[in-house]
């Protein structure tokens, strides 16, 4: 059921029109965002109403309305055209993979995926559209996000569809790169023109959890080489030069957590003094130590933590929480990525009282565990 468009080339005063369904009986008019000229793109699209009144709550009152007053159109402003596309061909189609070929998946920009969140969020479509919406989104992650070529702005507009259209992998993935490469304060970013101020990431869900998890890791780092390395750094009669560009950085604050990695690979005692009582340490492996601790810290936020520890509004689920103890020790039961303690800690969504009982409750199972580990090995 391919879509068609006009054969004939547009004029002034002519606008694009693509067929959806040969027997359309309604038009919608979609003019898309501004530039930043103030012009708008259009485009016609031809539907069958009876479809879009049964699937999507917000059409079923327009259409109503329109035809009431003797209408067989609807316009929509500040919706992006592709994404509408997309939309109306998976509403009118069986086939996901006939209605949108892979193809055309991949040229999908990040500004028409949000335009595909906006647009079911505006539309408010049947939940029978979201299976079809997360396995493109699914396709589209894979053929267009490249973790070894990211940057902080193209993350950053990532984070909210990958909660949106419950990507567990990417959101995970998106949200531990942001932690260890961003070098200042971490928050969602929404594409240029984007009108639609309904969505966005609550920040105890985003803005909170990121910053804070990119602060726990640099404590983790400082932790690690402080006790053997402090030491050396505040001295002042230390002839070891290698020590100096470290010591010269006082903006570790500004500093992406990779980024004071990378300063620590120029950590070299090969040119220690001889007799230098303080640099009689092996340096290095602390050094070495300190970074491998750290970079295999934080495995991102977990989607599926995040919806578990959310509080329950009804009363028989107060305590709800008493059942997301870490299971043998692991604190990824029944989540679809493998991840520790510190991205369980990040990603609660409940109250801080439940979340410290249950790692106490951890901590005594913990004893325990190496108790009896301890006492068969007598």
């Amino acid at each position: 059921m391919a879509d068609t468009a006009t054969d004939t080339k547009p004029t002034k005063f002519q606008i694009p029109t693509v067929t959806i369904v040969p027997d359309s009986d309604l038009t919608i008019l979609v003019l898309g965002p501004k530039d930043n000229n103030g012009k708008r793109t259009s485009t016609a699209f031809k539907v069958k109403s009876d479809v879009l009144k049964e699937k999507s709550q917000h059409f079923r009152s327009n259409i109503k309305f329109n035809k009431t007053g003797g209408f067989n159109h609807i316009r929509l402003e500040d919706d992006e055209i592709k994404a509408m596309r997309i939309c109306f061909k998976l509403l009118h189609s069986t086939d996901e993979e006939e209605a949108i070929p892979e193809v055309v998946i991949r040229n999908i920009t990040i500004a028409e995926i949000w335009g595909l969140v906006v647009a079911c969020d505006k539309c408010f479509f049947d939940d029978e559209l979201e299976p079809p919406l997360i396995s493109l989104f699914e396709k589209w992650y894979d053929a267009n996000v490249d973790m070894t070529k990211m940057h902080e702005d193209y993350a950053r507009q990532l984070a909210l569809p990958c909660v949106f259209f419950d990507h567990a992998e990417g959101f995970a993935a998106i949200t531990k790169w942001l932690a260890y490469n961003c070098d200042g304060h971490i928050s969602e970013k929404r594409p240029i023109n984007l009108k639609w101020k309904h969505m966005h990431l609550c920040p105890p869900d985003f803005v909170g959890p990121m910053n804070q998890a990119r602060g726990r890791l640099k404590t983790v780092l400082h932790n690690g080489i402080w006790t053997a390395v402090g030491a050396l750094l505040k001295k002042r009669d230390c002839d070891c030069g290698q020590l100096e560009p470290i010591r010269s950085r006082r903006h570790f604050p500004k500093t992406s957590l990779n980024g004071i990695m990378g300063w620590l690979d120029i950590f070299n005692t090969s040119v220690s003094q001889v007799g230098c009582s303080g640099c009689d340490v092996n340096w290095t492996q602390e050094v070495v130590q300190a970074k491998r601790v750290t970079s295999r810290y934080f495995d991102g936020l977990c989607l599926d933590c995040m919806n578990k520890s959310r509080p329950k509004r009804k009363d028989t689920d107060e305590d709800y929480w008493q059942y997301l103890n870490s299971v043998d020790g692991r604190w990824d039961s029944n989540c679809r990525i493998r991840h520790g303690e510190p991205t369980w800690y990040s990603s609660w969504c409940g109250r801080d009282e439940h979340r410290q009982r249950l790692m106490k409750n951890h901590r005594i199972e913990q004893g325990i565990r190496r108790g009896h580990s301890g006492g068969d090995s007598d």
